[in-house]
């Protein structure tokens, strides 16, 4: 369904994402999370993230995309600088991608992605340390229609973030984010002016009849926050940089909301 396009900045990135992640919080531990309980040995790949401390706190929940693993520059990012503003995250691979990682494919209609979610915010729900009143969902890419499901369907989640959605014709918003705007709960979009996987355009005419619990932050670049090539050195620092602005800025959204 989408191009299986892997948007790899720079590993030093990432590398020093996850040497820092120990530094702001209290624990960070990797997971196998249970998926279907008759094949127990095909888990989620999930990486856990708390605050320092031991008071409840808010949680995050963050899916990837389609060709997304959980240690790229925008995922990893996210949970670290959502961490150290004291939340607890949760980030995981696709089982399809954990199994078989350069060709593996999301089932039809996202069936098996969306039990993925699901067994995660589970698993999050039922944590000591998170306050189940103060979960938010967020998807990247293909995994934000699969998060987009799941709020609209649990009332649970205290708001949505899109991270990069899917829309690349006029009709497709309305098509991979059904009954978003019918809800009533904040939502967050995160995107590059210049996505071809969501024209503006398309973006726009989606949410036009929203209220201002949508909140659309738009950053230059393109589907992954790139504005050129991850692979020109001499674009490194500004790719990362914008990367970096578009963590801050949705984090500090996060924050107003459970402020709220």
């Amino acid at each position: 369904m989408f191009a299986r396009t892997l948007h790899f900045i720079v590993m030093f990135f990432v590398v020093g994402i996850l040497a820092g992640v120990l530094a702001v919080t209290g624990h960070a531990q990797s997971l196998a999370i249970p998926v279907d309980p008759a094949n127990p040995k095909n888990a989620l790949q999930a990486d856990l993230l708390l605050p320092a401390g031991d008071a409840k706190a808010p949680a995050l929940l963050i899916a990837p995309g389609d060709g997304y693993h959980r240690n790229l520059a925008l995922t990893a990012g996210l949970a670290q600088s959502a961490t150290a503003s004291g939340w607890v995250t949760l980030r995981f691979d696709w089982r399809y991608y954990s199994n078989n990682p350069s060709d593996g494919r999301p089932s039809r209609d996202f069936i098996t992605e969306q039990a993925d979610f699901e067994a995660a915010l589970a698993f999050l729900k039922k944590h000591p340390r998170v306050d189940a009143s103060r979960i938010v969902i967020a998807g990247k890419s293909m995994g934000s229609i699969v998060a987009s499901r799941t709020f609209v369907a649990d009332t649970t989640p205290k708001a949505l973030l899109l991270l990069t959605p899917v829309c690349r014709s006029g009709g497709d918003a309305a098509k991979n984010y059904h009954r978003v705007l019918a809800d009533t709960r904040p939502v967050i979009v995160v995107m590059g002016n210049r996505d071809g996987v969501c024209p503006l355009a398309n973006l726009y005419n989606w949410a036009k009849d929203g209220d201002p619990r949508i909140a659309v932050l738009t950053f230059p670049g393109n589907h992954s926050f790139l504005v050129g090539s991850d692979k020109d050195s001499a674009l490194t620092a500004r790719n990362q940089s914008n990367i970096d602005h578009a963590i801050n800025a949705a984090v500090h959204w996060l924050n107003e909301i459970i402020a709220k």
